[in-house]
């Protein structure tokens, strides 16, 4: 039996939140001074950590499936 891509703990709102904080992060990445930027690498890991923590291993392979990542690159990003 095939395991479906699942999010547990998080409702619709409170998922859309943190992708609206992704989006923000990502930003002041980007865009931001160094010191937006220092804060957005602390503020991105707590939130990876946190949104990783609802996230299931299926969620992982269809998102890099739809992205096309390669099994190394999975790892190097999340580390499994």
């Amino acid at each position: 039996m095939n395991e479906q891509p699942d999010m547990k703990g998080l409702n619709q709102l409170e998922a859309g939140v943190n992708l609206y904080k992704y989006v923000c992060i990502l930003g002041m990445l980007n865009f931001g001074t160094p010191e937006e930027r220092k804060v957005a690498k602390r503020e991105l890991h707590e939130l990876d950590a946190d949104t990783i923590s609802h996230l299931n291993k299926a969620a992982f392979s269809a998102a890099a499936d739809q992205l096309g990542l390669t099994r190394d690159e999975m790892v190097s990003l999340h580390g499994e």
